[in-house]
C-alpha cells in the first residue's frame, strides 16, 4: 500500500499520524489501532516519516549555532583535509560603464549581508561537530582600487589572483568585494563568494537583492522590512531540518534505490591521462570553451525533439558513450548537478542547496543511438525521483573506499543550462561579464553546456595534474565530430560511430606509421662492448661468487676464443653456435666470443629436459656447442659438437691467440646479422627459435637511454637464465654501458634472502625481476629490514603485474626511490616494447600499467 493511501486509510479509521521532534506519533480514538493496523504502521514507519516530513513546513528556530547541511559538511571536510584552497570560490567580475557610487554600493553589500545570514556564517568545530554561527556584527568592506593608470592586463591579473585567494571559513563574511576605478565612467567590480554559503541559484537571488539595495542607497533610502526583497527561510533552519530528516529515516528508501542502481559500478573512470595519476591529486585546473557550429546545434536539438528527449538527455547520452569509447570502459558514472530545492519554500533561500547525482551510464554498444537515448531517459527519470539524497550520504551508504588519489564514485561531471545565468544589473550602470579562471577544477573532467541563442557553448574544465590543454582540445574536436555522426544517422549501433576525426585518421595512417627514427645504430653488440673496454679497462665487468673480471680481461679472453672459433670452426655471419653453461664467468666469455667471431649464440639450459635439448640441437642444426666437460654427460650435447672451455689442452691453445679485437670488416659482419636465437617455451606447441639481430638489441637500449640514463656507475644482476630473453636486457644493460654485472649462482636465484643479501653487498643499482620473483624478494627485504640504498630502479617483465601487490613496498620505501617500472614484450619483439613508471596512484582499478615504449604500427 502506498504511503499516501495508507495515511488516508488510517484517517478514515480515526487515526491521525504526525511528527514530533522528528519522531512518528499518532492520535486515535479508543481501539482504532488494531494489531493488524499497528503492524502496518510499523512496517511502513520509515516511508511514513519521510512522507510526513516532506509535507511539513520546515520549522524556524533561533539558536546560537546550527549544524551543517550535508553539502556544507563535504566542503568543510575538504577544507580541513586540503587546507584553505580556492577550489570552491565562486568569483564573478563585471565591467561597469557609468558613474558608480562606491558608498552606495558598499552600503548595499552590507544590506545584502544582513538580509542573508548564510553570507555572515562562520564555521567551527564545536564539541567535536562541525557547526556554523551566523554573525550579525560583521560588515563587508568594499576594497576600492584606483586603476586609472594601469592597463587591462594588469587588472585581469589582479582579478585572477583575487579569485584564487582562499577564504578562512572561521572568519566571515563568505563574500568579498572589490572595485577597480579605471576612469570617471569605467570600473570593474568583482564579487567572490565561498560555495559553502551559496550556490548558482543563490547568486541570481543575491543579484536581484543587490540591485534593489543599491537602487535604494542611490536614492538615499534604506529599505524597511516590508520593502526588502523576499528573503525566505533561514538556511540554518534548513540544515537542521535536513539532519533531522535523515535521522528519522527520511532518506532510507532512496538510499536503497541508489545502492541497487550503483551496485558493482566502477570505482573510477579509465580515461587516458596525459600525466600519471599522483598519489595525492590536487585541484589545479583550467578551462577551455568551444562554441558548437550553429548548423550542428540545430541538428542536435531537432534530433532531440524528434526523439522526444531534452537536449540535456541527448548530450548526456552522447557524452557518456563518447567517454566509454575514449576509455574502452562500458560502465561509466557521471555526476550531474541538481538544484536541491524540491520544496517550494526553499526557492528564495540563499545557501548551499545544490546536490550532485551519480548517473550510471552502461551503454550497450549493440544498441542504436536512438535506443540508447530512450534507455538513458528512463534511467535518469528514475534517478531524479531520488535526487534529494545528498551525494555524500550515497557514498557513505555504499561504503566506498576513500582515496587521496581520486574522488569516490564520480570523477566526471556533465551539466546543461538552457541559458546563461542572469547578470547583475545596477541602477545607472551598464554591466558586462568578464571571464575569470580560478585555476582550479572541482572534478577531474567536466563538460558544462550552455545554450546561447542559435548555438551553445561547451566549457571543458579539467584537472591539470591529469590532463593537458592539447588533450582536451583534441577531445573537444572529437566530440563535435562524434555529435555530427550521431545527427547524420542515429539508427546505427553505437559501435558504428568513430571518434577519430578525418584529419586524425590521416595523421595516424600516413604519419605515425612512418616509424623511421633518426638515432644512430651502426654498431654490432660486441663493438659497443669493445668501446667500453677501451674506455674503462680496469673497471670490474663481471662478478661471480669470489671471482671477478675487468673489462680488459674479459675482452681479451673473449677475443682469444673468438679467434680460435674463426680459425677452427669457420664461424661466419649468421652461423648458429650452441651455448650450454651453468652460471659462470665463462658463460659470458663464450657469448662475447661467438658474437666477435661473427656467429649467433643459441642458449641451451642444461636443466632443460633431455627431449627439449635434443629437439633444439636438431632444430637449430648446431655443429658447434661451447660448454664444459662436466655437462657433456648430463645433456644431449655430443662430444663431436663440443668445445669444452675447461679442457686444459684448449686453455693452452687459446693462450697463443691474439687478444686484439677481431675485425668485423674482414668477416663482412653487419648490424642486420643474427646475434642470438632464443627458443620459446613451447607452451602452445613445439618450441620455436626466435631470431634476433645486433640491430634490434642495440635499438632496445638506444630507445630507452633517455628513460634510464644507464652508466658505468650502475651495477646489474644477471638473475635470469640466458635461455630466457629477459637475460638479454640484463646482460647488455650492464656491459654496453661500462657497468658491473653480478652473476648470482643458481642457488642464490632460488633463495630470496640470499639474493637480497647479494644485492646489498654488491650495491646493486638496477634490478630486473618478474613480478612473482619480486613478490618473494620484497617480502624478505621488508621482513628482514634489508636496506638497498644504491638501488635506483626495479624493472618488471616476463609476466603480468598486479600493481596492488607493490603497496607494502611503497609503504616502506615510497614510490620515488627506487623507481618501479613495468616493461613488457615478447621474445619476438626483443625483450621490451612497453615502459610505464609506477606509483601508488596506479593501484587505482581500471588504470593500465602498460605504456608504449615505441609506437605501435597501425595497419
Amino acid at each position: 500500500m502506498k504511503v499516501a493511501v495508507l495515511i488516508k486509510y488510517l484517517k478514515d479509521k480515526g487515526i491521525t499520524l504526525f511528527l514530533s521532534d522528528g519522531k512518528l506519533k499518532s492520535q486515535a480514538t479508543a481501539g482504532a489501532i488494531t494489531k493488524d493496523i499497528g503492524s502496518q504502521i510499523r512496517e511502513s514507519k520509515n516511508e511514513l516519516v519521510a512522507f510526513l516530513a516532506s509535507e511539513q513546513a520546515i520549522p524556524r528556530t533561533q539558536k546560537d549555532e546550527y549544524e551543517l547541511s550535508f553539502s556544507q559538511q563535504r566542503l568543510w571536510f575538504l577544507d580541513r583535509l586540503e587546507g584553505q584552497t580556492s577550489t570552491y570560490n565562486m568569483s564573478i567580475a563585471y565591467q561597469l560603464r557609468g558613474m558608480i557610487q562606491v558608498q552606495a554600493l558598499e552600503g548595499a553589500l552590507n544590506d545584502l549581508l544582513k538580509a542573508n545570514p548564510s553570507l555572515a556564517a562562520q564555521f567551527y568545530e564545536i564539541n567535536g561537530q562541525a557547526s556554523q554561527v551566523f554573525r550579525q556584527d560583521i560588515a563587508v568592506k568594499l576594497q576600492t582600487i584606483q586603476a586609472d593608470n594601469v592597463d587591462e592586463e594588469f587588472i585581469n591579473k589582479q582579478l585572477a589572483e583575487e579569485a584564487q585567494r582562499p577564504f578562512n571559513l572561521a572568519s566571515s563574511p563568505m563574500l568579498r568585494a572589490q572595485v577597480y576605478l579605471q576612469a570617471a565612467d569605467v570600473s570593474t567590480l568583482q564579487l567572490t563568494f565561498h560555495h559553502i554559503a551559496v550556490d548558482g541559484w543563490s547568486i541570481e537571488l543575491l543579484f536581484d537583492q543587490l540591485a534593489a539595495f543599491y537602487q535604494a542607497r542611490v536614492n538615499e533610502k534604506v529599505l524597511v522590512a516590508t520593502e526588502q526583497p523576499s528573503l525566505g527561510l533561514h538556511y540554518g533552519d534548513y540544515a537542521a531540518w535536513q539532519q533531522g530528516y535523515f535521522q528519522a529515516g527520511g532518506f532510507d528508501s532512496s538510499l536503497e534505490y541508489w545502492a541497487q542502481r550503483l551496485a558493482n559500478s566502477p570505482v573510477m573512470h579509465a580515461l587516458p591521462t596525459t600525466n600519471n595519476r599522483p598519489a595525492k591529486l590536487g585541484t589545479r585546473g583550467d578551462k577551455q570553451v568551444y562554441t558548437i557550429d550553429a548548423d550542428l546545434w540545430r541538428n542536435v536539438t531537432n534530433l532531440a525533439k524528434s526523439s522526444q528527449v531534452t537536449p540535456y538527455i541527448f548530450l548526456l547520452t552522447a557524452w557518456g558513450s563518447f567517454l566509454q569509447k575514449l576509455s574502452n570502459q562500458q560502465d561509466v558514472v557521471i555526476a550531474t548537478p541538481v538544484a536541491g530545492r524540491n520544496r517550494q519554500e526553499l526557492g528564495a533561500v540563499v545557501g548551499m542547496f545544490v546536490n550532485t547525482l551519480p548517473i550510471r551510464m552502461s551503454a550497450d554498444f549493440g544498441l542504436s543511438f536512438k535506443e540508447a537515448l530512450r534507455g538513458v531517459k528512463q534511467a535518469v527519470m528514475k534517478d531524479f525521483q531520488h535526487d534529494e539524497v545528498p551525494f555524500d550520504l550515497i557514498v557513505e551508504y555504499l561504503g566506498l573506499t576513500r582515496s587521496l588519489s581520486f574522488s569516490p564514485l564520480a570523477q566526471l561531471l556533465f551539466s546543461f543550462q538552457e541559458a546563461y545565468p542572469k547578470t547583475l544589473t545596477l541602477s545607472g550602470l551598464e554591466t558586462s561579464v568578464k571571464q575569470l579562471n580560478t585555476g582550479t577544477a572541482k572534478f577531474e573532467l567536466s563538460l558544462e553546456v550552455t545554450q546561447a541563442g542559435s548555438s551553445a557553448d561547451f566549457l571543458w574544465e579539467f584537472n591539470t595534474d591529469l590532463f593537458s590543454d592539447k588533450q582536451i582540445a583534441q577531445w573537444s574536436e572529437q566530440f563535435f565530430h562524434y555529435l555530427s555522426q550521431l545527427t547524420l544517422d542515429a539508427d546505427k549501433p553505437l559501435s558504428g560511430y568513430d571518434i577519430v576525426t578525418q584529419n586524425e585518421y590521416k595523421y595516424l595512417t600516413q604519419h605515425v606509421n612512418q616509424t623511421k627514427s633518426d638515432y644512430i645504430n651502426d654498431k654490432c653488440i660486441h663493438e659497443v662492448f669493445e668501446q667500453q673496454a677501451e674506455k674503462h679497462p680496469q673497471a670490474v665487468a663481471l662478478v661471480f661468487e669470489e671471482k671477478q673480471l675487468t673489462y680488459e680481461a674479459l675482452n681479451s679472453r673473449a677475443n682469444q676464443l673468438a679467434h680460435y672459433l674463426s680459425e677452427h670452426k669457420n664461424i661466419s655471419p649468421d652461423t648458429l653456435v650452441g651455448l650450454c653453461f651453468e652460471r659462470s664467468i665463462e658463460m659470458v666469455i663464450a657469448i662475447l666470443a661467438i658474437l666477435k667471431a661473427g656467429g649467433a649464440y643459441v642458449p641451451l639450459d642444461p636443466d632443460y629436459p633431455e627431449a627439449r635439448l635434443k629437439y633444439m640441437l636438431d632444430d637449430a642444426k648446431l655443429d658447434t656447442v661451447i660448454t664444459l666437460s662436466s655437462l657433456i654427460d648430463q645433456t644431449s650435447v655430443k662430444r663431436s659438437q663440443a668445445i669444452c672451455l675447461d679442457d686444459a689442452c684448449l686453455q693452452g691453445e687459446l693462450a697463443r691467440f691474439s687478444t686484439d679485437n677481431p675485425s668485423v670488416t674482414n668477416k663482412n659482419l653487419q648490424i642486420h646479422h643474427l646475434a642470438y636465437v632464443i627458443y620459446t617455451s613451447g607452451s602452445t606447441g613445439k618450441p620455436k627459435g626466435v631470431l634476433q639481430t645486433h640491430e634490434n638489441v642495440c635499438r632496445l637500449f638506444l630507445t630507452t637511454e633517455g628513460d634510464f640514463n644507464f652508466s658505468a656507475s650502475d651495477t646489474w644482476t644477471l638473475f635470469h637464465s640466458i635461455a630466457f630473453d629477459f637475460s638479454v636486457w640484463e646482460l647488455w644493460g650492464g656491459l654496453l654501458y661500462g657497468g658491473k654485472l653480478v652473476i648470482p649462482n643458481y642457488a642464490c636465484t632460488r633463495d630470496p634472502k640470499q639474493f637480497a643479501t647479494l644485492c646489498q653487498a654488491q650495491n646493486v643499482t638496477v634490478l630486473n625481476q618478474t613480478p612473482s620473483a619480486f613478490s618473494s624478494l620484497s617480502e624478505v627485504i621488508l621482513k628482514q629490514n634489508i636496506e638497498l640504498p644504491y638501488l635506483r630502479c626495479v624493472v618488471f617483465g616476463g609476466e603480468a603485474l598486479q600493481v596492488e601487490s607493490l603497496m607494502p613496498w611503497w609503504e616502506r620505501f615510497g614510490d620515488q626511490q627506487p623507481k618501479l617500472i613495468n616493461m613488457y614484450g615478447i621474445t619476438e619483439t626483443t625483450v621490451h616494447v612497453t615502459y610505464k613508471p609506477l606509483s601508488k596512484a596506479d593501484v587505482t582499478p581500471h588504470l593500465s600499467v602498460i605504456n608504449w615504449l615505441t609506437r605501435p604500427y597501425i595497419c
